[in-house]
């Protein structure tokens, strides 16, 4: 999408258009963060894009879980346990490193791939919902089973540059990290 400076009179207009188009460059840069084209590193440290990534984050997981079946206040503290021991452990992993400052911006990268990763998860979980003969079924689970080693290696791909390292203990960083936090939410 292109803009142009003076394109439009209404300001309410203009507004609209500029966050169309800010919100297509982060999809866009989660997008190449997933294909391992660019990392946390190209995702400004912006407070405000942190907090707005927050409430996404937040409120995608919510309904995600209601929509699972969850009850509303179950779901609420799933949600917030989910957000809140992300960013725990990405800031454990940071200080242990000693780049503690660059928190911000790999919390945006892990916040914004984990929200592209779970709409395909949710695509793959309605189509298996769907599927009618056991090849189906098995070969969506086959693509489960892929998405999720994507989902560790892309996290990899994000600890990798957040700690300055190479790709297999970014790998490693984000395989325990993720089967840490699975194991304290499923126990919750």
């Amino acid at each position: 999408m292109e803009i142009e400076i003076g394109c439009c009179y209404d300001g309410v207009y203009c507004a609209l258009q500029l966050g169309e188009f800010v919100l297509n460059a982060l999809v866009r840069l989660f997008l190449d963060i997933c294909l391992l084209k660019r990392g946390p590193q190209d995702i400004p440290a912006s407070p405000f894009l942190f907090q707005g990534m927050l409430v996404t984050y937040f409120a995608a997981n919510l309904i995600l879980n209601v929509i699972s079946g969850i009850d509303l206040i179950p779901a609420l503290m799933s949600s917030a346990a989910e957000l809140l021991l992300l960013l725990l452990s990405i800031w454990v992993v940071l200080s242990l490193a000693k780049y503690r400052s660059r928190f911000t911006q790999t919390a945006i990268a892990m916040m914004g791939t984990l929200l592209i990763f779970s709409v395909i998860s949710v695509l793959l979980y309605v189509w298996l919902e769907h599927a009618v003969t056991e090849a189906e079924k098995q070969g969506l689970l086959v693509s489960s089973v892929v998405l999720w080693i994507w989902t560790i290696s892309v996290g990899g791909h994000i600890f990798r540059h957040a700690l300055n390292t190479v790709f297999f203990v970014g790998f490693l960083v984000s395989f325990v990290n993720m089967s840490i936090l699975i194991e304290i939410l499923s126990a919750l």
